[in-house]
């Protein structure tokens, strides 16, 4: 068990610090225009100071700005694929908790492909279990703070304790959103153990 802690410990640790990239935006303005760069400067009363690729620096009033998208990412180019990761605690019934880390790459914005870990607790029954799986996200970038997805996750579920637990397949397909780096999310997931199947 501590083993486990240490293990979800250091891979939060190296997706927060693949986390420290380089903060660029898409700032889009009341006259239409959509403006791509690295965020130089945030001023007290919303004022943003932007730096495009090209060296070009722009500096934005709150009234002129409709919405700042922000993006982290390794690269300047806005179409090149950069790391993230995100970690989630749940609840579901009957009484089963879970936490999973999942890391991967973002393409394009809107495609999500990784891998993770996670850990999945049931109080009531010696059935605690460690889901190893890949992951696949669907984002619907919104000009608004708001990005709708829909995620499905594929893999093994290795037991934990007890000798009359088995392994199997673990599954998972949700739907949520992501509010501010905030995700609330509603679905299903699970595993079939190999005992049931066969």
């Amino acid at each position: 068990m501590k083993r486990l802690l240490l293990l979800l410990l250091f891979v939060a640790a190296v997706l927060g610090a693949s986390a420290q990239q380089v903060e660029t935006a898409e700032v889009y303005l009341r006259d239409g225009r959509i403006v791509r760069g690295r965020i130089v400067e945030r001023l007290r009363g919303g004022m943003i100071r932007v730096q495009t690729v090209e060296g070009q620096s722009f500096t934005f009033m709150p009234a002129q700005v409709l919405n700042v998208i922000d993006i982290r990412r390794f690269s300047p180019f806005m179409q090149a694929p950069y790391w993230s990761g995100y970690v989630e605690a749940g609840y579901t019934t009957p009484n089963q908790y879970d936490v999973q880390l999942t890391g991967g790459l973002r393409l394009r914005n809107f495609l999500f492909i990784g891998a993770g870990v996670g850990y999945i607790a049931q109080p009531d029954a010696a059935a605690n279990a460690v889901p190893v799986y890949a992951a696949g996200r669907f984002i619907l970038p919104l000009i608004t703070g708001l990005k709708p997805y829909v995620d499905a996750r594929v893999g093994y579920a290795i037991p934990v304790n007890g000798t009359d637990v088995s392994g199997g397949a673990f599954l998972g397909l949700t739907t949520g959103a992501e509010i501010h780096r905030w995700m609330f999310r509603l679905g299903l997931s699970g595993r079939v153990d190999e005992s049931q199947s066969a």
